[in-house]
């Protein structure tokens, strides 16, 4: 095939850099990239709706030395359009290794693995490196979360698959990328216990955000809290995101009644996306949460980044096992960098990362006794800690979670696998 082009990478990616996670977590990270020398050819599935804004993209993103080749994901019936985008994806990703020669080929999830590795068979002979950027534990999250209820047999088989995907993804490459050190570990011990026959090197690499989007300090919480017209002098605490299923609903709750019953000065934000308002107005009405005492509202995601600094804590209670503990939280990197402390449970990464970050321990136990005496204890401290350390939290913050500091993550391991 010909000598490989040392600066140049293979990116593959079924996540459309058009849409939200593409725009923050794939080409915000290249284009860093670009600026240590690589060079990229990349990769994506992008959707029906966004495939007249490609052309131009593609120009722009050539001129930055990407080469972006998107292919239309062709969305629903999964069962029929499946096969088909692994047939395309392949007979592409062979052409692209044929011309470009790239020395890596940088995956980004399980999703694209099948046709990598088909491609990779295709190809023979000197083949570029792998590096496999699981992410999370992708079909378990799934399984765990209930989108694939695994009694199903066609559900059981799509589970099945995906982990084979992983195992076959994980013993080809050369390393592998995953968001936490908890799923490190568990990469060593199921490569201990023989599930694994080879597990090359692993490195953990969270999920960066664009700090330049995040405002932070007193005026920024100001401006915040005038925008949404909340009271200057009553605090906030919020749950912020979609309502996904790996959530703890039950202990979040729990949580935000026994607060706003013990503290007359605090009230609940419940800032959502993707979701029906009444949904979430019924949900606090059985929570027992007063209607008075709860601002609800729906917001895009960006939209949501500059309203984070009027909060003065976040709560986030996961429930789950290997697909919710292997994944990063990106909403605890985006209240960090706002300043902005999260009262979390205990689950992977997090009771380590909250209390080296913002100093103030994980809620241990989610009954009513458990979080009665964590608020005694502690929610004075996070209020405080809001008001007196809201710049240090950033800081410590953005040492760890900016774009940045991502991007200089992947750098290194490029530089150690092609030397």
């Amino acid at each position: 095939m010909g000598r490989f082009s040392e600066r140049t990478v293979l990116y593959v990616s079924v996540d459309g850099i058009l849409d939200v996670l593409g725009q923050s977590q794939i080409l915000a990270y290249l284009q860093g990239l670009t600026r240590y020398g690589w060079r990229f050819v990349l990769v994506t599935l992008e959707k029906v709706r966004t495939w007249e804004a490609c052309f131009l993209l593609r120009q722009q993103l050539r001129a930055q030395g990407i080469d972006w080749f998107p292919l239309l994901y062709r969305g629903a019936p999964r069962v029929v359009n499946a096969p088909v985008e692994i047939g395309v994806l392949r007979d592409v990703l062979v052409a692209l290794i044929r011309r470009f020669r790239p020395a890596l080929i940088h995956v980004r999830g399980t999703h694209p693995g099948l046709p990598v590795l088909k491609a990779l068979r295709q190809v023979g002979g000197a083949s570029p490196l792998l590096l496999y950027d699981m992410r999370q534990f992708w079909a378990d999250q799934r399984r765990e979360s209930g989108v694939w209820d695994v009694r199903r047999p066609h559900h059981l088989y799509y589970y099945l698959r995906a982990k084979w995907v992983e195992k076959a993804m994980i013993e080809r490459a050369r390393a592998t990328v995953v968001l936490t050190d908890w799923a490190k570990h568990l990469l060593g011990l199921w490569r201990r216990l023989g599930w694994l026959r080879r597990v090359g090197s692993v490195f953990v690499i969270p999920c960066g955000v664009p700090a330049s989007l995040i405002p932070s300090g007193l005026s920024a919480r100001r401006c915040a809290r005038v925008r949404l017209g909340l009271a200057l002098n009553r605090k906030y605490v919020g749950v912020v995101g979609g309502w996904a299923p790996w959530y703890d609903w039950r202990a979040i709750g729990q949580f935000l009644r026994q607060l706003v019953e013990r503290d007359p000065e605090t009230d609940v934000c419940l800032w959502v996306w993707g979701v029906d308002l009444k949904r979430v107005w019924g949900w606090a009405y059985a929570q027992g949460l007063p209607a008075a005492r709860v601002v609800v509202g729906r917001f895009r995601w960006r939209e949501v980044l500059s309203l984070l600094p009027g909060l003065d804590a976040g709560v986030l209670f996961l429930r789950g096992r290997i697909g919710v503990v292997g994944a990063s939280p990106v909403k605890v990197s985006e209240w960090l960098l706002a300043g902005v402390p999260v009262i979390a449970n205990v689950l992977g990464d997090l009771p380590t990362l909250l209390l080296r970050i913002q100093g103030v321990p994980v809620v241990v136990r989610t009954d009513e006794l458990g979080i009665g005496r964590w608020l005694d204890r502690w929610m004075g401290v996070v209020f405080r800690k809001r008001r007196e350390e809201s710049m240090v939290i950033r800081q410590r913050a953005m040492s760890i979670f900016s774009t940045e500091r991502v991007v200089e993550r992947y750098h290194r391991v490029y530089t150690l696998l092609l030397g």
